[in-house]
């Protein structure tokens, strides 16, 4: 009688141990993991002109814990149900070659955030400095625009404030030179803070985003693109020093 399974294991050397039959020394180990070069999770400086933060999510280290969104949680006061980041899986393949992956996910803090555009009551900023996009649960009125009009489901509605409310990237514990919640939970180091050239972002992403129904990029629509540099009162730019350098300061521009 056949046992593939046993094959298979015999045939792959020591990724699986289904019986005692293989002698194993006890100094030889089971299995070894390669140790990863340390990375640091938040950069060493702050973006430059043309530049902004950004997360970086490695899906091939990701193993679908979920501490990243208990830690956000607890960060934020959220309860269970509002999630600002959230935990998907994505399987594919056929057997025997299947796969099954985790993506974890927050606000993407766009180039051009559909949230900000869309807010009646500019409860929405869009830092110039770090590019974070800001949410002020002080202005809003909970109209909940904002959740229609973002194409990811980032920003949540909390029906026991009344508010909306996303991820902020942690600005505040930012500012401290320390990482977002998300960051420094994950056991696997697979989410990080980044700084990236927006027009690289920009042209990296356009020329793949072919599809049909591909909603060109705001500048060819003029009266949107007006609209955004109308309200650029709304993108505040702090620079403060501070023990991690040039620090940023929480707060918003009076119109």
């Amino acid at each position: 009688m056949s046992l593939p399974l046993i094959e298979r294991a015999e045939n792959d050397g020591v990724r699986f141990v289904l019986s005692q039959q293989w002698q194993q020394s006890a100094q030889q180990p089971l299995y070894e993991i390669e140790p990863l070069a340390a990375v640091p999770r938040i950069p060493q400086r702050l973006p430059e002109l043309g530049e902004q933060y950004r997360f970086h999510f490695d899906m091939t280290q990701c193993i679908g814990c979920k501490c990243c969104i208990v830690a956000c949680n607890e960060q934020n006061g959220n309860p269970a149900e509002i999630n600002w980041r959230r935990v998907g899986e994505i399987e594919g393949g056929w057997y025997p070659d299947t796969l099954r992956l985790y993506l974890s996910m927050g606000c993407n803090h766009c180039l051009e955030p559909s949230c900000l555009i869309g807010c009646p009551v500019e409860a929405y900023t869009k830092d110039t400095l770090t590019g974070i996009v800001q949410h002020s649960a002080d202005t809003c009125i909970g109209c909940q625009y904002c959740t229609w009009n973002c194409s990811y489901g980032v920003p949540q509605y909390n029906p026991e404030r009344g508010v909306v409310g996303k991820c902020d990237m942690c600005y505040g514990r930012l500012t401290e030179g320390r990482e977002p919640a998300c960051v420094n939970a994950c056991p696997e180091g697979a989410i990080r803070i980044e700084v990236v050239k927006t027009e690289e972002w920009r042209r990296e992403y356009s020329g793949s985003a072919t599809h049909r129904g591909y909603l060109p990029p705001m500048t060819a629509f003029p009266q949107l693109a007006s609209h955004f540099q109308t309200n650029s009162h709304r993108i505040s730019e702090r620079r403060t020093t501070g023990a991690y350098g040039p620090r940023l300061r929480i707060g918003r521009l009076s119109s």
